[in-house]
């Protein structure tokens, strides 16, 4: 970072890639139609076996620089791009979407006017109010920014307390269980200074159909899933933290299960009613009247072994949390904040 256009960056915009060379050329192009100048793009090809990278370096624009994995690392390949990024702030962004350049405007004016130490959330219309946030809504917004554009990272914070060496070996380990976990609590266990605010910048293709996906779900089943859900509790109640941020750890639980109770339900419904889920993620068998099996499924789950247990929190505490989420969950059902 020693080059002085790279000192005078305000957002790197961070892109995985792998077999989409037509999608994610049309929407690297609609986003450097973009004039500013404090901005750059870091796409990566994750070892693609079509013309990928090829066409990516096609590209003429400085602002665009261009790596290639010699593997597929896997959908945590957007972890590692941190580490060739040059902005004070950095955002990912999925290959299948894109941002309006009026929209990258507002990012990089709203960031250079308010700074921020740590995150910015800008989801949808799930919270209200904007500015800054308490601890809980800082754990709220970091689970429900479902979409990684919705959370823009200041790039210092991040490499302070996430060790890139380390991500890259648990990937290339194939230990992700590991790595969710680990890069979950460095953020949310040091996490003091977050903003939120609206609206939304990311543009997101209406049908799903015609893009199919290879990943491999992180905890064995599709993540609107209890069984996805149940492991993931598993994996996180197990990580070590320091006693004087027990009181945290829980917090960040907390959260996790309330964001987890809504993908079973109102989130299930949505996904299932969307034109071309059903074929992406090759899941026709499942029914959208399930969503209230699922709920009470990982409820039982939470009140008996997997959570309760795990992190000696009292039920009476996680029955608080239960009714408070089945309370945004009929909110957003009527609202049709999940179709």
């Amino acid at each position: 970072m020693s080059d002085k256009n790279e000192n005078s960056i305000v957002l790197s915009l961070l892109i995985s890639t792998y077999n989409r060379s037509e999608l994610v050329y049309q929407n690297l192009k609609k986003m450097i139609a973009s004039s500013r100048d404090d901005i750059e793009f870091i796409v990566c090809d994750n070892c693609s076996e079509d013309d990928t990278f090829e066409v990516l370096k096609s590209i003429i624009d400085k602002r665009v620089k261009v790596f290639r994995n010699d593997t597929n690392l896997g959908v945590s390949n957007t972890l590692l791009l941190q580490k060739y990024a040059c902005g004070k702030y950095t955002v990912n962004v999925n290959d299948r979407d894109y941002i309006k350049p009026q929209n990258i405007d507002y990012l990089c004016d709203f960031l250079n006017n308010n700074p921020v130490s740590d995150f910015l959330f800008t989801n949808g219309p799930r919270f209200t109010g904007q500015g800054k946030c308490s601890y809980r809504k800082i754990c709220d917004c970091y689970f429900f920014s479902e979409h990684p554009g919705y959370f823009i990272l200041n790039h210092d914070f991040y490499l302070k307390h996430i060790k890139i060496e380390m991500v890259e070996d648990m990937i290339r380990r194939g230990d992700i269980k590991g790595l969710n976990p680990y890069v979950m609590f460095s953020l949310l266990l040091n996490a003091n200074d977050c903003i939120y605010k609206k609206p939304t910048v990311i543009e997101q293709p209406e049908y799903l159909g015609d893009l199919k996906t290879t990943r491999k779900e992180t905890f064995g089943s599709l993540y609107i899933l209890p069984e996805f859900h149940k492991n993931w509790f598993l994996s996180s109640s197990s990580f070590q933290v320091d006693k004087n941020l027990k009181k945290r750890k829980n917090k960040i639980l907390i959260s996790q299960f309330r964001m987890s109770l809504l993908k079973v339900t109102a989130e299930y419904r949505k996904s299932l009613g969307r034109a071309g889920f059903r074929e992406r993620y090759n899941c026709s068998n499942l029914s959208i009247g399930d969503y209230r099996k699922n709920s009470i499924d990982l409820i039982k789950y939470v009140l008996s072994d997997g959570y309760v247990k795990a992190n000696h929190l009292g039920a009476r505490i996680i029955l608080t949390f239960i009714f408070s989420s089945c309370y945004d969950i009929m909110r957003l059902m009527k609202e049709k904040v999940y179709g």
